[in-house]
């Protein structure tokens, strides 16, 4: 696999995260992913958790389906949301 693009976006309609496939809305900042595998294009839209978890546990060697990292790590993950919001909460 080849990694085109890996960048931090602001989205302009809402999108759905591959990771744990929840819409986003506009205005959310994602991590946009594009690359080539096997001969095909693929490209992706990634929450801040669902990026934090692939780069710490990275369990996936085959690529992530759709929701998997939130079906595999539903309980990191909502752990690592309730993070996010308290940092958010206690910078504001």
């Amino acid at each position: 696999m080849v990694v085109l693009t890996n960048k931090t976006v602001r989205i302009r309609k809402s999108q759905r995260c591959w990771g744990c496939n929840f819409r986003y809305p506009i205005g959310t900042e994602l991590q946009y992913c594009t690359g080539v595998d096997g001969g095909r294009f693929w490209s992706a839209y990634y929450c801040p958790v669902c990026q934090a978890l692939y780069n710490e546990y990275d369990p996936y060697d085959d690529g992530i389906s759709q929701g998997g990292i939130f079906n595999e790590c539903r309980q990191t993950w909502l752990n690592m949301l309730n993070e996010q919001a308290d940092k958010v909460a206690n910078h504001s």
